[in-house]
């Protein structure tokens, strides 16, 4: 054999392991790394983008996503800081490094601060592979109607909807949001104000008196004066409220009243 050929042969195989080294270099650094991935992640909830934060962290809560106008006129939270390394979990003994990281993420809402963990996972192996989001930072808020409510209609930023007694809940990203509730003309809630921090949030709707609208001091007015009338009709000139009820005086009618 043709030693000379036999050695550019050598040089062109060891040119081509250099090519591939250097290949897969770029393909691993080109992807970002699982702190940056965690980084642009709570900056994107921070400025309200919850479109870029739902494609970075897809899992979402129980598989539901914040809605991607939820904070438009709210005041998403504010990043602290970011754990500069995190801790690492090897689940594959034989692989190149940790395939689970966890990042402690600080980050205050309503002027407190809270400290939570974002997870970031390693999918397709140590070259071809890529970190990936698992959870969310996302919590539930659930409406409890109280039982003299249909539903009422609630604006949460650009999120209009009607909840109703079996309406799941909604998903928020942490921050200060403005929760408008209407009942129409008979009920009238007003604004209130949800804070979403580090657990899930319960926001309950009472039907009082305090909530009652026109119409319902309407319907109220007209239903007692209808049942004054009807009292009256029978002849009688003495009234009895009797247990919240209005009837006509016994002695005046002559018998006991019904």
């Amino acid at each position: 054999m043709d030693r000379g050929w036999s050695r550019r042969r050598t040089a062109i195989a060891a040119c081509l392991v250099v090519v591939m080294a250097l290949g897969a270099a770029a393909l691993v650094t080109n992807r970002p790394g699982s702190r940056d991935l965690v980084v642009a992640y709570v900056d994107a909830i921070a400025r309200g983008d919850v479109a870029t934060a739902n494609e970075l962290a897809p899992d979402g809560v129980r598989g539901a996503l914040p809605s991607a106008t939820s904070t438009r006129g709210a005041s998403p939270m504010q990043v602290v800081s970011v754990d500069d390394d995190g801790v690492g979990v090897v689940t594959d003994e034989g692989g190149a490094g940790p395939d689970l990281l966890s990042y402690g993420v600080r980050y205050a809402v309503d002027d407190r601060t809270y400290r939570r963990e974002v997870q970031v996972t390693r999918d397709g192996g140590w070259v071809s592979g890529e970190w990936r989001i698992r959870g969310s930072l996302a919590q539930r808020a659930d409406v409890a109607l109280d039982s003299a409510i249909d539903h009422v209609d609630m604006r949460l930023g650009g999120l209009t909807t009607k909840v109703t007694q079996e309406a799941p809940p909604v998903v928020l990203y942490p921050g200060a949001y403005e929760v408008r509730l209407g009942g129409g003309r008979m009920m009238t809630f007003g604004t209130r104000e949800v804070v979403v921090a580090d657990e899930p949030v319960d926001l309950d709707v009472y039907a009082t008196n305090d909530a009652l609208g026109p119409a319902a001091m309407t319907a109220a007015r007209d239903a007692a004066k209808d049942a004054l009338t009807s009292c009256l009709s029978g002849g009688g000139t003495v009234v009895a409220c009797d247990g919240g009820a209005i009837s006509q005086s016994g002695d005046e009618l002559g018998s006991s009243p019904t």
